[in-house]
């Protein structure tokens, strides 16, 4: 359901939506506000977003706040600003209302998209629209600090003096197109390690005809997207039940927004075959100059051959295409695999600020000290009979 716009005395209307159906008449005005917006974000375009949310059913759970600049009559023109959110009424567990940013298993970035012309006005109306529904907690679960929204946020933050606190803060791999990918290899890796791989292409090579493929050049898409979903599902993701292809629900959100990315030119993928067979694949969503890594699977009967190591570096050496200027690993937090692979890294931070209100501040300022009473008590009620020396076959969590 849908509610009237509230009028904000400063040239900007807001307007909440409940549920895709009523968003659905909103969807070309966020097509072209994503075009415009000041970073891009591929999880909160309506051709990613609304698949995702109708595979994951929570489309009912989420709301979204539109901020329109007014028109010359005072009514709702262009679209400025587009906010997934979630609703709370308690934070870790105090009673206060909150505000989250969208985020789910399949969306990597909390970013909303906001019009790069009006970034500063806009945030200020997202912010007085949660203060007219008394939210007191404000959250933005994944922010890298290298974006641009981020740098509009803590402008906004200092300017109002808004409390803050940075739930959590982890490193990605990052990766930048170089000018020489000869060059970047040679800097990424030693010699001997170069050597190693060589051997290694050149062990799977003597198996059968070693071909690189790339998505956006093969004849026929979908059949690439399949072959990727199979090799997917043939290892460890598919015996948990966490591939893709596992759930229909989850296939089916992945096969629209994958088939709708390709027609619009927003994703990109790389695949080493061995006599036509996929047996290493990687698939990344573009908005903008970069894209984020969304998937990767390898043929894990070649493990020993390192078929997805030797994918990444030969994606290197044939470049990505245009726009495309980096790539956004996407990886969890202790997740290194990118960060040795990669030169570059880039920050994530989990934001969470109070609005001004007392119970926000208040909620702010007790969760950290709540967290360290409970560590204390957990301590104390151990005892050293308990406790186990690491062993060599211990896995860091």
């Amino acid at each position: 359901m849908a509610s009237g716009s509230s009028p904000s005395g400063s040239g900007f209307l807001c307007t909440f939506v409940r549920g895709l159906v009523d968003l659905e008449s909103h969807r070309a005005a966020i097509d072209d506000l994503a075009q415009r917006s000041i970073e891009a974000n591929p999880f909160y375009q309506p051709w990613m977003l609304f698949p995702a949310l109708v595979g994951l059913g929570g489309s009912s759970r989420v709301g979204f706040l539109l901020v329109f600049q007014e028109d010359s009559v005072g009514r709702a023109g262009t679209l400025c600003g587009f906010f997934p959110i979630l609703e709370a009424e308690r934070h870790h567990g105090i009673p206060v209302r909150g505000v989250a940013l969208l985020t789910h298993m399949y969306c990597l970035l909390a970013v909303p998209l906001v019009d790069r012309d009006a970034g500063k006005a806009v945030l200020e109306r997202f912010f007085d629209y949660c203060r007219l529904r008394r939210m007191g907690i404000v959250e933005f679960p994944s922010v890298a600090t290298d974006g641009a929204f981020h740098g509009l946020l803590v402008d906004v933050v200092q300017e109002q003096s808004l409390s803050i606190r940075i739930e959590r803060r982890f490193l990605r791999g990052f990766f930048r197109v170089p000018g020489s990918p000869t060059e970047y290899l040679a800097q990424a890796f030693s010699g001997r390690t170069r050597k190693h791989f060589r051997r290694q292409r050149e062990r799977l090579a003597a198996l059968g005809q070693l071909e690189y493929s790339a998505l956006e050049s093969s004849p026929d898409p979908q059949q690439w997207i399949d072959d990727f979903l199979a090799l997917e599902a043939s290892g460890w993701k598919g015996r948990e039940g966490t591939a893709l292809a596992s759930l229909d629900a989850h296939r089916t959100f992945f096969e629209a927004a994958s088939s709708e990315a390709i027609s619009r030119r927003q994703m990109v993928g790389s695949a080493l075959r061995l006599d036509g067979r996929m047996i290493a694949g990687r698939v990344a969503f573009v908005a903008g100059s970069g894209s984020f890594l969304f998937k990767i699977a390898y043929d894990e009967t070649l493990e020993a051959l390192s078929p997805g190591y030797l994918l990444e570096i030969e994606t290197i050496e044939a470049g990505l295409p245009d726009p495309v200027r980096w790539t956004d690993s996407c990886t969890a937090p202790g997740n290194t695999m990118y960060r040795r692979l990669w030169s570059d890294t880039r920050t994530i931070e989990a934001i969470v600020l109070s609005l001004g209100s007392f119970g926000g501040d208040v909620a702010l300022t007790a969760v950290p000290l709540l967290r360290a009473v409970k560590r204390r008590l957990v301590r104390r009620s151990g005892s050293p009979g308990q406790r186990q020396a690491p062993t060599l076959t211990d896995r860091p969590t």
